[in-house]
């Protein structure tokens, strides 16, 4: 896994700095870049992320999901275990209010009662609409 993500890295013109503590399997990637490389380091990142999955590894290592790697969670649980995880944090927190658009993002719907992230915007893809980032 690692040596196909350095040689990723090397591959699309990016340093490749990792810090790692493979004994427990994890490492993390520092990739500087300019703006307007964003997009082939978002590439890259989802590689990579595909590379871990397909090693039957995680998306999001001992740090948690966060805001950066929603859109990839799914991939790795399945819808019906994260709609899970979405029933029981409207059940322990109506109002969104513990540490909102972390992890997932909650549909509007059932009962509307999640207010979404501003920096996040609806989308059509599904009953009830969903959030993207």
């Amino acid at each position: 896994m690692v040596s196909e993500t350095e040689a990723d890295f090397t591959k699309n013109d990016f340093p490749c700095i990792i810090c790692a503590h493979i004994a427990d399997g994890n490492f993390h990637c520092c990739v500087p870049y300019q703006p307007e490389r964003q997009g082939d380091v978002l590439e890259l990142e989802h590689r990579m992320i595909q590379r871990a999955l397909g090693y039957e590894g995680t998306v999001s290592g001992e740090h948690g999901v966060g805001v950066g790697k929603i859109g990839h969670i799914v991939e790795e649980h399945g819808e019906e275990h994260i709609n899970l995880q979405r029933a029981v944090k409207r059940a322990l927190d109506p109002r969104n209010i513990m540490n909102p658009g972390k992890i997932f993002i909650l549909p509007r719907h059932p009962g509307g009662c999640c207010d979404v992230p501003p920096e996040y915007h609806e989308t059509e893809s599904g009953p009830g609409g969903t959030y993207e980032h």
